[in-house]
């Protein structure tokens, strides 16, 4: 029997690449009996409650510095005799040691776009990836990639072979699924995410969204995620004029989140660049309409069923408020949304991840 290590220490928030890894794993309890492999989760905490439910070996190695675990692990990979060790979360360890193979899963290249950089901890963080990345890249035996859009990336600037990425579309939590039509005539809320990091052009969304409001009072902005410290330097910064329409939501669990999106008239997600998008997919599963930008990997993962937009350009957005307000409009990227999550689903996702591990050892 092979024995497979996961690296599993981004998994304590519900969002990203924690719901990327979690769900691998649940859909692995269904698969893994039949592929003669034996899983042991690595991290350097306690796992989350969802992933001690699994049946699955846990082994903890308390280090929380990222580049001292990289250097550790492959001699734990080594005493427990691991055949393959996959890393979610776009790094992985220094060496390895006998026939060991490693794959990385890589979401994304943000941390070689200086445009970007984040606060502090966010600069720290890509700095190493930066380094990382580029260090062990051409050492690693296979490399996952979320969308067509960021294996172009990857081999733009590392010059590898088409071979070396495959490419498997993640999805989002089971919870994001709507049993019930919606009705146009009861909704007024539009959803988006904020943030601080730059690339999701939060301050661009509300400056446009406060513009919008100006022209039409019947409609409200959830916006979710932003820090609260950082919402009360948005409205000292931006002076929206119609702050009583935006409604802030720093903290929420994925039951409230389900229910915004269930009671939303569109995603509006104008992000410069993402690697996947799981905010579309939750959009889709419950028959939201999309309005997102026409770059990166956006128009891959959204396809048919998005309305895109210039990033860059309010009136743009502008036009794409106003066009999904019409009824008519609404309800036919309802049914888009509805049709294109199809494509989306964990099952088919673990399946092909498990080939990949066949295909290596």
């Amino acid at each position: 029997m092979k024995k497979i290590g996961i690296d599993i220490r981004l998994t304590n928030n519900q969002r990203g690449i924690a719901s990327y890894i979690t769900n691998l794993l649940i859909n692995y309890q269904g698969l893994i009996s039949d592929s003669n492999f034996e899983v042991y989760l690595m991290s350097d905490r306690t796992p989350t409650n969802e992933i001690k439910k699994l049946n699955f070996k846990t082994i903890i190695l308390p280090i929380k510095i990222y580049p001292l675990w990289d250097f550790i692990i492959p001699f734990i990979l080594f005493f427990y005799k691991i055949d393959l060790f996959h890393s979610p979360g776009n790094s992985t360890p220094f060496y390895k040691f006998g026939k060991l193979k490693y794959v990385v899963t890589i979401h994304d290249l943000i941390f070689y776009n200086t445009k970007f950089s984040g606060n502090l901890y966010q600069k720290i963080g890509r700095s190493y990836l930066k380094f990382n990345v580029w260090f062990n890249i051409s050492r690693v035996d296979r490399i996952i990639s979320v969308s067509n859009s960021t294996k172009l990336d990857i081999r733009k600037r590392f010059n590898l072979p088409e071979s070396k990425i495959s490419v498997i579309y993640e999805s989002c939590h089971s919870e994001f699924f709507s049993k019930s039509e919606k009705d146009f005539s009861s909704l007024s809320n539009f959803i988006c995410f904020g943030s601080d990091d730059p690339r999701k052009n939060t301050e661009f969304l509300l400056k446009t969204f406060d513009t919008f409001f100006s022209l039409n009072n019947n409609f409200y902005l959830d916006v979710v995620g932003l820090p609260e410290k950082y919402i009360h330097h948005l409205k000292i910064k931006l002076r929206l004029k119609n702050e009583r329409k935006f409604i802030f939501h720093s903290h929420i669990s994925r039951d409230q989140l389900v229910f915004i999106y269930e009671n939303s008239i569109a995603l509006v997600y104008p992000s410069l660049y993402e690697g996947f998008g799981v905010p579309i997919i939750e959009a889709f599963k419950t028959n939201t309409p999309v309005i997102t930008s026409s770059v990166s990997s956006l128009p891959e993962i959204a396809g048919e069923a998005g309305i895109f937009i210039d990033p860059y350009s309010t009136s743009d957005l502008l036009k794409a408020l106003q066009f999904i307000t019409v009824k008519e409009n609404f309800e036919l990227f309802c049914l888009k949304s509805k049709f294109r999550s199809i494509d989306f689903n964990w099952e088919l996702f673990s399946k092909q991840t498990l080939a990949i591990y066949h295909e290596e050892i």
